[in-house]
């Protein structure tokens, strides 16, 4: 004869807390006082904050709004707030959360950068920076710079480039002859692992020397 439990014991056995977590469901436990953690995660060489990305610290997590800023709850004491941004090395900061703290949470970008465009005479120059330090400038073949020029656009490819080694993570990259009417130049910029930066700059006027 098949016995059956009372519907009360049902009920009890399926609202239980400890049959719900074994079955991978998410903890109900008190998590105690909670404080308030706030701030950026910015790129660590060109400076600028990076919306959108995902905050988090363990089962606690937050996105950063289109100015960057972000604000996350975490239970008072031992915390690690992490970020992984695409195209970044995952940053992670450790703390004791006693109070309200505010971040800047440093990422290292895995692309190179552009960090200047200068202009002198028919030459513009700017300097590229890779952080990881995996190679040069002449092994980036899939790289190119868009010369927004009036009399017509066009492309100059990384193995066309002039270029000059300033230490191990920086070059200087000549591109010539450029006309004085061209007012931005855009990059598109690949490393060997297939990381890819995207931007623009305008050329400034090298002043004279005095």
């Amino acid at each position: 004869m098949r016995r059956f439990l009372p519907i009360g014991l049902l009920l009890f056995a399926a609202c239980n807390d400890t049959a719900y977590r074994s079955l991978g469901g998410p903890s109900n436990e008190p998590v105690g006082e909670m404080v308030t953690i706030s701030g950026v995660v910015t790129d660590s060489l060109l400076g600028g904050v990076l919306p959108g990305v995902r905050v988090a610290s363990g089962r606690f997590v937050t996105y950063a709004d289109a100015g960057g800023q972000w604000s996350l709850a975490v239970p008072k004491g031992p915390t690690t707030i992490t970020s992984s941004p695409a195209g970044f090395e995952p940053v992670s900061f450790s703390f004791e959360a006693l109070g309200s703290v505010t971040l800047n949470l440093q990422a290292r970008r895995l692309a190179p950068a552009v960090r200047e465009c200068v202009r002198e005479g028919d030459q513009v120059h700017a300097v590229l920076i890779d952080l990881q330090g995996r190679k040069t400038i002449e092994r980036w073949n899939q790289s190119q710079a868009l010369v927004d020029d009036p009399a017509g656009a066009y492309r100059v490819g990384a193995i066309n480039w002039q270029y000059e080694a300033i230490d191990y993570l920086t070059w200087r990259v000549t591109l010539a002859p450029i006309s004085p009417a061209v007012t931005m130049i855009r990059w598109n910029v690949y490393d060997s692992d297939g990381h890819r930066f995207t931007g623009a700059c305008e050329p400034a006027e090298v002043l004279p020397q005095q």
